[in-house]
């Protein structure tokens, strides 16, 4: 593997890392954004003949799919798969979409089943946790960043949640273990 794909792997892991432990409205996530952004284009660009893998390259990432189609938090296991399905889905409709998505879910966004007039639906519910180190700070927080960066792609997400609801039917047993 030529060397400069090798650093420029390492350096979006480093960013990604960052990036991770920012709060959602600290101002240098805007720089590191388009960082990362030219380090993925960068990346494209090098086109390696062979896609590396993890048991090849130490400490390296998973790539495929993108880090934004992957949802970045797994421990999270009860909406891990229905999550990483809502990521795919906004992918294929926007890149920004799915990276919005994937910023919430960072936070500690969960897939909850919510009840409507026309039966259960998929919701975004933030887990709230004070010391911010595992979920939102505070419900605040999480309306502060929903504002600011979801509820412009509300309609495209209101669709994908309907979409999701096709896949994996939001039912009465999952609204119970949530409670």
């Amino acid at each position: 593997m030529p060397a400069k794909y090798q650093d420029t792997l390492n350096r979006i892991a480093v960013g990604e890392e960052q990036l991770n432990k920012l709060q959602p409205e600290d101002p240098k996530r805007t720089k590191i954004e388009k960082n990362l952004d030219k380090l993925r284009a960068d990346l494209a660009a090098l086109k390696p003949e062979s896609t590396p893998d993890s048991q090849t390259t130490p400490g390296l990432t998973q790539l495929e799919p993108p880090f934004i189609e992957v949802d970045p938090r797994p421990e999270l296991q009860q909406d891990t798969e229905q999550w990483t399905t809502l990521l795919k889905l906004a992918f294929m409709k926007s890149e920004e979409l799915c990276g919005v998505l994937n910023g919430i879910r960072c936070g500690g966004t969960r897939l909850k089943v919510g009840r409507t007039s026309n039966g259960n639906r998929w919701t975004l519910k933030p887990d709230i946790d004070s010391s911010g180190r595992l979920s939102w700070a505070s419900q605040a927080d999480y309306e502060e960043a929903r504002d600011k960066y979801l509820m412009p792609h509300m309609a495209a997400v209101t669709e994908l949640l309907k979409e999701l609801a096709g896949r994996y039917e939001p039912i009465e047993r999952e609204i119970q273990q949530e409670m």
